[in-house]
């Protein structure tokens, strides 16, 4: 077996062993060769602690030899003078110090992995220059440290007012891409061709493909205008914000049921979803997008003693689905799970991972139990952004999913349902009394075989009682004439009746279209309950069964929030924490939001973003190859009002967008297109595939907005849309109800379901929402083309 295909696991520890200290031997022999001293004025990069050695000790020891006051064995290794007092660095013969040794033989860490080769050869290198540091150490090592290369890290600094290069291009970013191609001496692709340019827009900005006409008609257009004319008239369609909205439902975690082993449903979450439909179709401006989001029940005045209440006041009904943001994290809590607290733990700090990945490009929750091993993100810190948010969930007062909901109706429109309501009842009667007869008809045919008419009814009479109010004779009476059986909701049990179980079927069916055309207008949203503000606490290592110090509310230190969030603004009835940090978020200072979002919004037009992890820019992403773009796109963003579709115009217009996707000479070099010499190809999501296969085929209702298409358990196998029927156990026991015409909506409006996804959906890479999806994956598998091939939705 060649080498490089050999894992450590399966070599002999001495071997492992050699291979770990094969630097220091190599180092040991070197120095005795005869051309040692001319190697010698080679001198090695210098290694220095702050920038080198700190980053490799945070993420692997500061957990037991530093951090929260924990120095195991006395050793702490925060600080080089401290590392020298408990002597584990050994200044006279540097390659025997007590801390390289122990990590060379795998002693340490003792938990988690041991450190790479490439991290201990820099370890040895720093230890055999004399472990030297930039600058002068404190006295003692602060709780907490930025360095000034984690304060100075790229993403963390204010986005900067970018010049445009001065290049032979009329469009800023084509500058900014040239001036980078230049460099490897590329060019531009040839512009594509007007068929695929028109496809390529119109799946960018409505997830569908152009109509034959919409086509020819762009392909004959030979005015200067005729781009930007299809982009004003793909802007300004409703499917433009049910692609957009669908985006940002991803980075949010928007879901149809609350997680967990029963994934119950949350049957008015698709408010949210439409609020953000409506928002993108609007251009709404980002900043106010965002604050709504994050404190909108603040806005509104809106607190949880009005939980109940039916709120008629129409111009604060969006302020409150809004804040759906919140509440889009697996929330198991209202469905009897074993360890409530925990339960109610996890909607925490999930929901404080969908803020971090969101909005700040940030992995918060790696710092729930000790520092960030590798971003500037304290302990502390992870509670202060909790304590913007705690108010909302109380742990202490905890309200279940259900408890945090507020009706929004008129007064016309509340009187409306209840006469839908009334009529649905009836129907409901009718089914009940179709039960009750053909039961009553049954117990009868058990009984012919008795002459007596006494006991006959008295064995009616016990029948009908519930089965815990029934006598110990009443009980043995129904058991000597074969009368114990339960009457259910249903005749499939009974035989005979197939004809009468398809008439129950159908009141049922009646029932529900009627109730389905009620207006629900119940919001799933975030609130506080001014009365009884809980205090956030730091969890020792982040188990709430430790709490520690009380924490102020916060942004990140790292961030420098110019002025302190109050623990109470006495301004408003709530304590206007969130208000003020989506305030502090949204002024165009903080250093990441505007670069998270123009990062995306890039993303999402040219198949990667100028970060590629758009949900982590922490200190192990390098500064991108298209930094200055990035920051002068993010400034441009943020200057001119926070509006997307003025970003998606000026994108769309370049020439950089414009390009065909074949370059062979810019293959050669760039294979990854890192330089942007021609526009990638790109898979199609999952609801572009189906939508796609409705639209082709003339079935596409594009209704917008309302309540999702369900899901259901197909007892042939896979997920279907329509209607399942289930016992008592939760097992599928008949064919799904069909939902017609209804079915052919878009994908949008499928019920996210966290246990299960339509199977023609989950073919193609829809994200499980776990909490949340940052960047989707792409795969090329099998099924997806047997399920192009064999699919009844496809054949269809």
């Amino acid at each position: 077996m060649p080498s490089r295909h050999l894992s450590s696991r399966y070599l002999p520890s001495t071997t492992q062993w050699l291979i770990r200290v094969l630097p220091i031997a190599t180092l040991a022999v070197v120095a005795g060769q005869p051309w040692a001293a001319e190697s010698a004025a080679i001198k090695p990069a210098p290694v220095y602690f702050e920038s080198d050695i700190r980053p490799i000790l945070k993420a692997h020891c500061f957990h037991c030899h530093g951090e929260d006051g924990v120095t195991k064995d006395d050793i702490d290794l925060r600080l080089v003078r401290s590392m020298r007092a408990a002597k584990v660095i050994d200044a006279q013969h540097p390659e025997k110090s007590k801390i390289l040794e122990v990590c060379v033989a795998g002693e340490m860490p003792k938990e988690g992995k041991p450190l790479p080769p490439h991290e201990i050869d820099v370890l040895r290198r720093w230890l055999v220059q004399g472990a030297p540091t930039k600058r002068a150490e404190p006295e003692k090592a602060p709780d907490f440290l930025i360095t000034e290369i984690e304060a100075s890290h790229w993403a963390f600094q204010p986005v900067r007012a970018v010049a445009v290069p001065a290049v032979n291009q009329a469009h800023p970013i084509d500058a900014f891409v040239a001036a980078k191609l230049s460099e490897k001496k590329l060019t531009f692709a040839p512009p594509a061709d007007r068929v695929s340019l028109i496809r390529r827009a119109t799946v960018d900005l409505h997830g569908l493909p152009p109509t034959p006409e919409e086509t020819e008609a762009f392909v004959r257009d030979e005015s200067p205008q005729a781009w930007t004319r299809v982009i004003d008239r793909l802007l300004a369609s409703p499917a433009y914000g049910e692609r957009w909205g669908r985006h940002w439902l991803d980075v949010v975690g928007y879901a149809d049921s609350n997680g967990g082993p029963r994934d119950s449903v949350r049957e008015h979450s698709w408010h949210y979803r439409d609020y953000v439909v409506r928002a993108f179709n609007d251009d709404k401006p980002f900043d106010q997008f965002i604050r709504e989001q994050l404190a909108g029940d603040e806005l509104a005045g809106v607190t949880a003693e009005q939980e109940g209440q039916v709120i008629d006041q129409q111009q604060k009904w969006d302020l409150i689905a809004a804040t759906g943001f919140l509440r889009m994290a697996p929330d198991m809590t209202g469905d009897d799970p074993a360890n409530a607290q925990q339960a109610r733990e996890d909607v925490l700090t999930n929901t404080v991972r969908i803020m971090g990945s969101s909005l700040l490009g940030l992995t918060l929750q790696c710092a729930q139990c000790h520092d960030h091993r590798f971003d500037p993100v304290s302990h502390v810190d992870y509670y202060r952004i909790r304590a913007l948010i705690e108010p909302v969930y109380d742990p202490a007062n905890w309200r279940t999913p259900t408890q945090r909901q507020y009706a929004a109706y008129t007064a016309d429109e509340q009187a409306a349902n209840r006469e839908i309501e009334a009529k649905a009842v009836a129907v409901d009667g009718e089914r009940q009394a179709l039960i009750d007869r053909e039961y009553d008809k049954y117990l009868e045919e058990r009984m012919a075989k008795i002459t007596d008419d006494a006991i006959k009814q008295q064995v009616r009479v016990a029948w009908h009682k519930p089965e815990k109010n029934r006598t110990a004779d009443e009980q043995a009476l129904l058991v000597q004439h074969d009368c114990n059986f339960s009457k259910a909701d249903q005749l499939r049990f009974l035989p005979n009746r197939q004809v009468e179980e398809e008439q129950r079927v159908q009141f049922e069916v009646r029932a529900a279209a009627i109730r389905a055309t009620k207006l629900s207008r119940v919001l799933m949203a975030a609130s506080e309950r001014p009365s009884a503000v809980p205090t956030t606490r730091r969890f020792h290592r982040g188990n709430f069964k430790q709490p520690k110090e009380e924490v102020a509310p916060g942004d990140l230190q790292v961030f420098a929030q110019p002025t302190p969030i109050a623990a109470k603004d006495p301004a408003r009835p709530t304590t206007g924490r969130r208000l003020a940090y989506a305030t502090w978020l949204t002024s165009g200072q903080h250093p990441t939001l505007a670069r998270v979002l123009t990062n995306r919004f890039w993303m999402h037009h040219v198949g990667r973003g100028f970060v590629t992890t758009p949900e982590d820019f922490g200190m192990r992403t390098a500064r991108p190859l298209h930094a200055d773009l990035l920051d002068y796109l993010a400034q441009r963003f943020v200057s001119s009002g926070w509006k997307l579709k003025e970003f998606q115009r000026l994108v769309m217009t370049s020439r950089t967008y414009q390009q065909a996707s074949r370059n062979p000479a810019a293959e050669q070099v760039d294979a990854d297109n890192v330089y942007l010499a021609r526009m990638p190809l790109r898979r199609m999501e999952a609801e572009v595939v189906r939508d796609a296969l409705l639209a082709v085929s003339g079935k596409l209702d594009r209704r917008v907005g309302g309540a999702p298409m369900i899901v259901a358990r197909n007892p042939a196998g896979g997920i279907v849309l329509g209607k399942e029927l289930v016992n008592a156990s939760n097992n599928v026991v008949h064919t799904v109800i069909p939902l017609g015409d209804d079915a052919n909506r878009r994908s949008l409006y499928v019920q996210i379901r966290r246990d299960r996804q339509l199977s023609v959906l989950q073919a193609f890479d829809m994200p499980t929402m776990a909490p949340n999806c940052g960047a989707r994956v792409c795969s090329t598998v099998a099924p997806q083309s047997l399920m192009m091939l064999n699919d009844t939705f496809v054949i269809e």
